[in-house]
């Protein structure tokens, strides 16, 4: 049994999480419609995006561990003028940093999987501004 605020506590809600992201992914991935069909060519074409999702995954493992571990590591940092993670928390506290730095990994891997999607330019267009509100929505600073 976790006690409320133990450190169990926070890793299960922590997974409970990011297995709601991870689903609502797939979710949104298997539906696709165009402009953002593309995602599902990413399920069948794995060796073209194989090294950026690879880096993506080292990087947010690193990140993971790091805060088990108790020390901090940037793995990435908002973009300059980017005043969503200004308030010392996100930099201070172990936990708002892990997910501003996770959220951060995974604006860019997605963005980056939109510039190489081999699209129309109006396409392409569509799904940059399709993914951006998305991930605007997803920011952690959004939500209490």
């Amino acid at each position: 049994m976790h006690q409320s605020g133990s450190p169990d506590t926070l890793l299960a809600a922590l997974a409970r999480t990011s297995n709601e992201v991870t689903q609502g992914w797939m979710r949104l991935m298997s539906g696709a419609q165009s402009p953002i069909s593309w995602m599902q060519d990413l399920q069948r074409d794995i060796g073209r995006h194989g090294g950026r999702h690879g880096a993506y995954l080292a990087k947010q493992t690193r990140l993971w561990t790091s805060m088990l571990a108790g020390r901090r590591e940037v793995v990435a940092d908002p973009a300059p003028g980017d005043k969503r993670f200004a308030a010392r928390e996100w930099h201070e506290n172990p936990y708002y940093d892990y997910l501003k730095q996770s959220y951060l990994l995974a604006s860019r891997y997605y963005e980056e999987l939109v510039e190489s999607a081999d699209l129309e330019p109006q396409a392409k267009e569509r799904a940059r501004f399709a993914v951006r509100q998305w991930l605007d929505a997803m920011c952690p600073a959004n939500f209490a």
